[in-house]
């Protein structure tokens, strides 16, 4: 089974309740959970939120929706995808984000504080326990920023949908690209914030209390 867990949570940092942010009238997660449903290769989608109460709403959210969620730990996020997986005891697990509401559908052990915040770092530093590979595009997009940590990044993602969802709901990254060349101007709206600032910072936290505390649930 191919179990996707979306990873998401309203305390955000820089953006707080971004995924609950409206976009054309409906939660940003909302949307987002509609692009997933067009992948042919999920199997079950869960959405991975925390315990806290500011996360209710999700929970709530998903209930009217219909969808499955799982509720762990707020910060330890590693930690909560790994009991999420417990639950469901899948063959393939694909992680996603919930600030990322241009995702496309067609394209598809830890101990520092880092590698619990952030769930991919553990693999990356342990190259030799993973099998990991890269899905290149044929042209780089790297300079294009389209998730959302920011209130210009929330404004991009708007207006894309502004301008596509109407006509097309179904948009691809194909129709976001000719839309950016056809309005050039809407590149430009975030490109100023710096790249992964949030795993950047919290590679400060590796120092932290947890450092040299092996975490009971890795293995």
């Amino acid at each position: 089974m191919i179990l996707a867990i979306l990873q998401a949570r309203v305390s955000s940092s820089r953006l707080p309740g971004k995924v609950l942010k409206p976009i054309l009238g409906e939660p940003m997660l909302q949307r987002q959970l509609e692009r997933l449903a067009n992948s042919k290769l999920i199997d079950k989608l869960v959405v991975a939120t925390s315990e806290q109460t500011s996360d209710d709403a999700l929970e709530e959210l998903c209930h009217r929706l219909g969808k499955e969620f799982f509720r762990g730990d707020l910060d330890n996020v590693l930690d909560r995808f790994y009991k999420c997986a417990q639950k469901y005891h899948p063959d393939v697990i694909v992680r996603l984000t919930g600030d990322c509401p241009l995702i496309d559908p067609l394209i598809k052990e830890a101990e520092l504080p880092s590698e619990l915040e952030h769930v991919t770092p553990y693999i990356y530093n342990n190259e030799q326990l993973f099998r990991i590979g890269i899905f290149k595009n044929d042209v780089d997009l790297s300079h294009l920023r389209w998730t959302v940590d920011e209130k210009d990044d929330f404004d991009f993602v708007t207006l894309v949908y502004e301008e596509l969802y109407p006509t097309k709901p179904n948009f691809t990254t194909a129709d976001v690209l000719e839309l950016c060349e056809r309005m050039p101007s809407i590149k430009y709206i975030n490109n100023c914030i710096k790249r992964n600032t949030g795993s950047k910072g919290v590679l400060n936290k590796n120092k932290g209390p947890l450092q040299g505390r092996k975490p009971s649930h890795v293995r």
